[in-house]
This record gives C-alpha cells, sequence and structure tokens, in this order.
C-alpha cells in the first residue's frame, strides 16, 4: 500500500503535501502508518456518550476532510442534547478547510451557538 500512495504522492502534488504533512503532524514513519493513525480518530464506541450540546462546522471544499465524513461522526451523537450543524461554502467564503477565508462568519456562528445554548440552558434551570 505504501508504494500505492508514493505513486499517489508523486502525481499528484495535493495528495503529496496532505499525506508529507499528516505524517509530520501524527509522528507516523510511512503513508500507511499515517492512515491507520487518522482512522483511530472516530466518534464510534463512544458517541453515544456525549450528551452536551455539540456544535460541528465543517467546509464544503475542504482539502483534508471529505465532507461526507461528518455524517459518519454525527451519526454516532445518538444522546446530544442539541446537534447544530453548518457546512460553510466557497459563496460565503468560508468553503475551505478551516473555513480560512471568511473567520468573521464561523467566529459569529460559533458564539451566536453558544450564546442560544447558554440561554436554553438558563431557561432550563429557571424552569426547575
Amino acid at each position: 500500500m505504501n508504494l500505492f500512495y508514493r505513486r499517489m504522492m508523486k502525481n499528484n502534488e495535493l495528495v503529496r503535501w496532505n499525506l508529507e504533512h499528516g505524517m509530520y503532524a501524527y509522528g507516523a514513519k510511512n503513508p500507511c502508518d499515517y492512515i491507520h493513525k487518522i482512522r483511530q480518530f472516530t466518534l464510534t464506541g463512544i458517541g453515544e456518550r456525549i450528551t452536551q450540546d455539540v456544535l460541528i462546522i465543517g467546509a464544503r471544499e475542504d482539502h483534508f476532510i471529505n465532507p461526507r465524513l461528518f455524517h459518519q461522526e454525527y451519526d454516532q451523537l445518538t444522546r446530544v442534547r442539541s446537534l447544530t450543524y453548518r457546512m460553510f461554502t466557497n459563496e460565503q467564503n468560508a468553503g475551505a478547510h478551516c473555513n480560512v477565508g471568511n473567520t468573521k462568519l464561523v467566529l459569529d456562528t460559533m458564539l451566536d451557538w453558544i450564546s442560544e445554548v447558554s440561554d436554553e440552558s438558563e431557561m432550563e434551570v429557571n424552569h426547575n
């Protein structure tokens, strides 16, 4: 498999950078070691234990994280109090990895979400 990844790296600059950066960031010895390490980052087996409010933010054109992976992850969140999912796009200038291009939109979204769930928590406390 490493030979397969090495060929892909030779033919595609983005793949090369992605795998080299990933190997560096995760201390992986080779592409297969990196793939093995990142596959351990999942909510499988623990998602059902998360019971607080959750905000998931993604980018439609993310060159690292395939947007389909978000669905696999939030499907694991079966017991959360609330789940908010926002997928930003290039039209919003936030469709790239880490929503680079429109940090204000992303931070405003986070702050609005925090305010909303805080208000809901406060209302629950006041009703009990």
